[in-house]
């Protein structure tokens, strides 16, 4: 765990002096970075590990890494990390129906479960 955090910190300071810019002639911000780590590590952990590190303007960006990982992630525990950070009804609903593993399928449900019964419970301002 601190090889992976260690890791996308060196790739966030390489990124703080350009080095990971591609062909562009801007740096990448640190939650530019992280995004492109979470959609392109080769490492399923090192993808889970940048995108729980990305802010609420990258949420959508996050998502699809979890439900990503969640159903294509060989590892168990990675798939299940994944799922457990899943707050989008729609793509833990993919999840559920996609994953070959039971038990991440389970985890997935029963997660739609809590997300949708804590939007219940929140009143709605039209009411």
């Amino acid at each position: 765990m601190q090889f992976k955090r260690f890791f996308v910190a060196a790739v966030l300071s390489l990124a703080a002096v350009g080095l990971f810019a591609g062909c562009s002639s801007e740096p990448l911000s640190g939650q530019e970075l992280l995004a492109d780590v979470a959609r392109n590590a080769d490492d399923p952990a090192v993808r889970l590990s940048a995108a729980e590190q990305l802010d609420e303007q990258h949420r959508a960006v996050a998502q699809e890494v979890f439900a990503d990982l969640a159903i294509h992630a060989f590892h168990a525990n990675v798939k299940q990390r994944a799922v457990r950070r899943l707050t989008d009804p729609a793509l833990l609903a993919k999840v559920a129906k996609t994953a070959n593993d039971s038990d991440v399928s389970r985890a997935a449900l029963q997660k739609l479960a809590e997300v949708a019964e804590a939007e219940a419970a929140v009143p709605s301002a039209g009411k």
